[in-house]
C-alpha cells in the first residue's frame, strides 16, 4: 500500500489547506471587480484553473514523496548438470545404455516433481564435459564424448538465472573425475545453494598404468653418459612385476624389472646410457601391460636427444704468417674439441708437407691470408675438388699478403661476388650490425646485449681488403662497414659446392685487420668481445652447436585432448652467468595459421633448463615457435610441430571420487547419494520460497505526469484568458 512521506521543512498538510483556502478568498476578491463584466462561468474557469496551478506549485516547492511496496514472488530454479565425458561410460558396473536411461528416468521424475510442486518450479537440464551445453528435457540426447570433465564451470555459470528466478539447487551426476579447470569444492561454497550430487561408478579405480614423464637432456655431446629419470603412475587395486625397457629406433638399450602397486603410487626408474650417434636420436621407454588394464597406449612413450660431435679435426691453411695467425690460433685453442693441423706456405714450399691435408678429411677449413703470390693457380681447382669429395666447413680470412686478382678465383668457392659500383676503398670505416647479424646464432643472445655494443661507434674503424657481396640468397651478411655505400664485413651461410651434396657452412671476412678488433678493445667494455665472436663463428662451422643454438623439445609428437603438453630445452649460447640478464622464453602455439595460445617457459636451476606446459585443446595439427628475448630484444627462433587427438584422456582415472562429491554435497546443505540410490533424491530437494518486497519512492517534484499536467493547465488558462479578453 502507497504511503506518504511528510514534507520537508516543517510545511504540514493543514498549513497546506490553510494557504490553499486563502488563495481562493484571494481569487474571489480579485475577481468580483470583473463580475459584472464577465459571465459567471467564466469566472469560476479562470478562477479554478489559477488555483489549481498555486495548488501544483504549492506541491512543487513541498516536495511531497511517496513510498510504495510491492510483494513479488520469485520461481525458483533447480538446475541438473549430466556428465557428458568419455570416463563415465568405462565404468564396470555400468553400460553406456542404462546410464542414458538412467540420466531419462532422473529428468523425468524431477519435471513430475516440479509439476506436482505449489511455487511454479522450474527444471533446467545441462550436459558438461568441456564445455556446458543446456538439453532438451523433451528429447535427452547425450553422447558422453567430452574428451575432459571440468566441473567447476558449472559453478562459475551457477548466477546466470533471469531477474523473476532464483536458484534453489545444483544436481550434479558424475564420477568425480576433474581432469581441467579448478577446484569445485572451494568454488562451491561462493554459490551459497544446496548441492545434490550422484555419483557415477565404483570408487575401486580401474587398473591402469601410466607413463607420466621422463627427465632426459635435450642435446648432448658423443660419448657422454646422460640419465633418462622415467616417473610411471598407477592406479588400480593390483600387485604386480612390469619390464621397463628403453629402445632406441627399435634397438633395446636397457630394461628394469619393478613391483607396481596400483592405488595411486608413483615410481621412478632411471636409465643411464651413452651417446653415440651424431645428430638426432629417438629414445622410447614402454611398460608391459597388465591383466584388466583399461588403456596400454599410455604405457610408451618417445623423446629425443640431439647428439653432437666431440672432437672436431680443423685445417688452418696459413698463406704467409701474419697478425690474423696467432688470433685464429688463440680462439682454436680455446675449445678442447679443436683438433688442429696448421698448415704453413713458405718461400720453399709447405710446412708441414701439403699432402697430409689433401689426404686427410676435415670438419673445418680456414684459409688465412690466402691466396698469396707464390703459390700456385691450380691450387683452387685442387681445393675444389677435395671439397667435393669431402665435405666440410669453409672459412675465409684474408691478410696483408694476399694476391687480389688470384682471390677472385676462390668467389666461386665461397659463394661471393664482388660488388658493384665501388671502387678501390681506401681508409677506415666503423663497423655496423645488420638486423640479421642481432639475431643470428653467431651474434645473436648474449654477445650484442647493450646498446654500446651494437652502436657503430663501439669498435676501431678497420679497412677493407676487397668489396665483395653474396653472390647466393643462403648466405646473408651480419656485419657491414659503415660507408657512402656500406660494404658487407662478414658474411655467413650455407653453400652448395656440390649439386649431389648437402651445402655446407661458410664465413667471409673481408677485412686484413681482424686482430685489430681483438686488441684494440683489451681496455675496454668490448675486450674479449672479437674472440667470442669467433669462437662461436668457428663453432657454428663445424655444427658444434647443432645445426641451431636452441634445443628444446615437447614430451612426445602426439597428444590427446585434455593431456598436458609439457616443453623443455636449452640455449647452449647462453651460460649460467648470463641468467642475469632479462632473458625471456615463449612458446606461441598456432593452428591452421591462428595463434591457440602463448605460454611462457621458465629456467629451472635445478635442473638446469627451460620448462614451461599448457593443455592439448582442439584435435590437429599444430606448429609451435620457441623465442628467445633479451632485454626485450628477439635473439633466437626454434620451430616444431605436433598433433593432438580426438582422445580418451579420460580413461588414466576410471574410478568414482566419491569424497570429493561428498564434500560438494556437505559443504552446502545438500545430500550425497550413489547412483543405486538415485530414486531417494526426491526426499531430499529442499525447494523454498522466496518472496521479495520491491520499494519505490515516487517525489512529485521530480515526478513527469505531474510536470506536464502542470505546463497542460498554465496553457489552457492562457488560451481562455485571451478568448474572453483577459490580459
Amino acid at each position: 500500500m502507497p504511503t506518504v512521506t511528510p514534507p520537508t521543512g516543517g510545511i504540514s498538510l493543514w498549513m497546506l489547506g490553510v494557504l490553499c483556502l486563502l488563495f481562493f478568498i484571494l481569487i474571489r476578491i480579485a475577481y468580483s471587480k470583473k463580475y459584472g463584466i464577465l459571465k459567471r462561468w467564466q469566472y469560476l474557469t479562470v478562477g479554478t484553473l489559477r488555483g489549481l496551478v498555486f495548488i501544483l506549485i504549492l506541491v512543487i516547492i513541498i516536495d511531497f514523496k511517496f513510498n510504495r511496496s510491492l510483494n513479488v514472488t520469485k520461481s525458483p530454479v533447480l538446475r541438473v548438470f549430466l556428465d557428458n565425458s568419455v570416463s563415465t561410460v568405462y565404468h564396470q558396473s555400468i553400460s553406456k545404455e542404462s546410464l542414458m536411461e538412467g540420466y531419462t528416468d532422473l529428468v523425468q521424475g524431477l519435471q513430475k516433481f516440479s509439476d506436482n510442486f505449489q511455487e511454479n518450479l522450474i527444471i533446467e537440464s545441462y550436459s558438461f564435459g568441456s564445455q556446458i551445453q543446456q538439453l532438451d528435457i523433451e528429447k535427452l540426447v547425450v553422447d558422453f564424448t567430452e574428451p575432459v570433465t571440468d566441473i567447476s564451470e558449472i559453478y562459475k555459470k551457477s548466477t546466470e538465472v533471469q531477474h523473476d528466478h532464483f536458484l534453489s539447487g545444483i544436481i550434479i551426476v558424475t564420477d568425480g573425475q576433474i581432469t581441467k579447470g579448478e577446484d569445485p569444492v572451494e568454488l562451491s561454497e561462493s554459490v551459497n545453494v544446496p548441492t545434490y550430487s550422484i555419483g557415477i561408478g565404483q570408487a575401486t579405480p580401474m587398473v591402469d598404468i601410466n607413463i607420466e614423464s621422463i627427465q632426459a637432456p635435450t642435446v648432448g655431446i658423443r660419448r657422454d653418459d646422460v640419465i633418462a629419470d622415467v616417473m610411471i603412475s598407477s592406479v588400480g587395486s593390483f600387485n604386480e612385476r612390469v619390464n621397463v625397457s628403453l629402445s632406441k629406433d627399435g634397438k633395446l638399450i636397457s630394461s628394469r624389472m619393478m613391483t607396481l602397486v596400483g592405488q595411486g603410487s608413483l615410481k621412478h626408474v632411471k636409465f643411464q646410457f651413452k651417446l653415440e650417434e651424431l645428430g638426432k636420436n629417438h629414445y622410447t621407454v614402454q611398460v608391459t601391460s597388465v591383466r584388466d588394464e583399461i588403456n596400454i597406449s599410455n604405457n610408451r612413450s618417445s623423446f629425443d636427444i640431439v647428439i653432437l660431435k666431440d672432437q672436431f679435426k680443423v685445417a688452418l691453411i696459413t698463406g704467409a704468417i701474419n697478425p690474423n695467425t696467432s688470433f685464429i690460433k688463440r680462439v682454436l685453442k680455446r675449445e678442447n674439441h679443436f683438433l688442429i693441423d696448421h698448415f704453413v706456405y713458405y718461400p720453399n714450399g709447405w710446412s708441414p708437407t701439403i699432402a697430409e691435408f689433401w689426404r686427410n678429411k676435415y670438419d673445418l677449413i680456414i684459409l688465412d691470408n690466402m691466396p698469396t703470390t707464390n703459390l700456385p693457380n691450380r691450387w683452387v681447382k685442387d681445393l675444389e675438388r677435395k671439397l667435393k669429395n669431402f665435405p666440410s666447413s669453409l672459412a675465409y680470412i684474408p691478410g696483408q699478403n694476399i694476391d687480389k686478382k688470384k682471390a677472385i678465383s676462390y668467389f666461386q668457392t665461397l659463394g661471393i661476388q664482388t660488388l658493384g659500383g665501388i671502387g678501390n676503398l681506401s681508409g677506415e670505416y666503423p663497423i655496423g650490425f645488420t638486423n640479421k647479424g642481432q639475431t643470428h646464432p653467431v651474434l645473436g643472445g648474449n654477445l650484442l646485449v647493450g646498446s654500446k655494443v651494437r652502436s657503430v661507434t663501439s669498435f676501431p674503424p678497420i679497412p677493407l681488403k676487397f668489396p665483395v657481396e653474396p653472390r647466393i640468397e643462403s648466405l646473408e651478411t651480419l656485419v657491414i662497414l659503415e660507408s657512402v655505400n656500406p660494404s658487407p664485413l662478414f658474411m655467413i651461410g650455407e653453400v652448395s659446392r656440390n649439386k649431389r651434396g648437402a651445402p655446407t657452412r661458410t664465413a667471409i671476412f673481408t677485412s686484413d685487420k681482424l686482430w685489430e678488433l681483438h686488441l684494440k678493445v683489451l681496455d675496454t667494455d668490448l675486450s674479449g668481445f672479437a674472440e667470442k665472436w669467433w669462437q662461436r663463428t668457428f663453432n657454428w662451422l663445424v655444427k658444434s652447436g647443432g645445426d641451431e643454438e636452441l634445443y628444446f623439445r615437447v614430451n612426445k609428437s602426439t597428444f590427446q585432448q585434455g593431456e598436458p603438453i609439457k616443453i623443455t630445452g636449452q640455449i647452449v649460447e647462453f651460460t649460467p652467468g648470463d641468467m642475469e640478464q632479462d632473458i625471456k622464453v615463449t612458446v606461441n602455439v598456432e593452428k591452421d595459421g591462428d595463434t591457440a595460445g602463448i605460454y611462457p617457459l621458465a629456467f629451472s636451476a635445478d635442473k638446469n633448463h627451460w620448462e614451461g606446459s599448457f593443455y592439448a585443446s582442439k584435435p590437429g595439427a599444430y606448429n609451435y615457435n620457441i623465442s628467445v628475448y633479451v632485454n626485450d630484444i628477439l635473439k633466437s627462433q626454434q620451430e616444431g610441430s605436433f598433433r593432438v587427438d580426438e582422445s580418451q584422456i579420460e580413461l588414466d582415472k576410471v574410478y568414482l571420487n566419491k569424497k570429493m562429491l561428498m564434500d560438494l554435497a556437505n559443504n552446502s546443505d545438500g545430500i550425497y547419494l550413489d547412483w543405486d540410490e538415485r530414486d531417494k533424491l526426491f526426499e531430499h530437494l529442499k525447494i523454498k520460497k522466496r518472496n521479495i518486497t520491491i520499494s519505490q519512492v515516487i517525489q512529485l517534484s521530480h515526478w513527469q505526469p505531474l510536470m506536464v499536467f502542470f505546463i497542460f493547465l498554465l496553457t489552457t488558462e492562457w488560451i481562455i484568458r485571451r478568448v474572453i479578453g483577459l490580459q
